[in-house]
């Protein structure tokens, strides 16, 4: 399931942190028993753990919780890009937590752009509402402003009516 394990006992020094590759992937800390604590995607995984596992210099205020008295172990899954980086973690995340991680992970929907071609007045536009009304759906698009982009340019290319209120008064 990973490339890599390590034996560990926080906080990490320079000789355990060289054994983990300075390369992209999922990184996964576990406890006692090899139960596992978090999953985290890294550019760079040894700078990953030297961030949260290593010792601090002084006190920081920080919103990540302190893992290193509890962390054991370190796993890793190495990755060539962003997709299988995303692609890897939410397999491993699948694997770990079979029962949990569809409430674990922040699932939000894609945005589409609609169009009902038979509806009163057509027009193109974007939503997050798919199959709600009748009609067609483009997408998903990564975002809202690409959504929006996609509705400019079949607006520029077509020569189509920005306004809608003015379609809905046209004869």
């Amino acid at each position: 399931m990973f490339d890599g394990r390590l034996e560990v006992r926080p906080p990490l020094g320079a000789e355990q942190l060289a054994r983990v590759p300075a390369r992209r992937g999922v990184v996964g800390l576990l406890g006692e028993a090899d139960r596992p604590i978090v999953l985290l995607t890294a550019a760079d995984i040894r700078a990953r753990l030297r961030s949260r596992l290593a010792e601090a210099p002084q006190p920081k205020r920080t919103r990540a919780a302190d893992l290193r008295g509890i962390t054991r172990q370190v796993v890793w899954k190495l990755a060539a890009g962003h997709f299988e980086t995303d692609l890897h973690f939410l397999e491993l995340a699948r694997r770990l937590w079979p029962r949990d991680y569809p409430r674990l992970l922040a699932w939000k929907p894609g945005w589409f752009v609609h169009v009902d071609p038979s509806g009163e007045a057509p027009h193109f536009r974007r939503t997050r509402e798919v199959f709600a009304r009748p009609g067609r759906y483009f997408g998903p698009f990564p975002g809202s402003r690409h959504a929006e982009a996609f509705v400019d340019a079949l607006q520029d290319a077509f020569d189509l009516c920005r306004d809608v209120r003015h379609l809905r008064q046209a004869p």
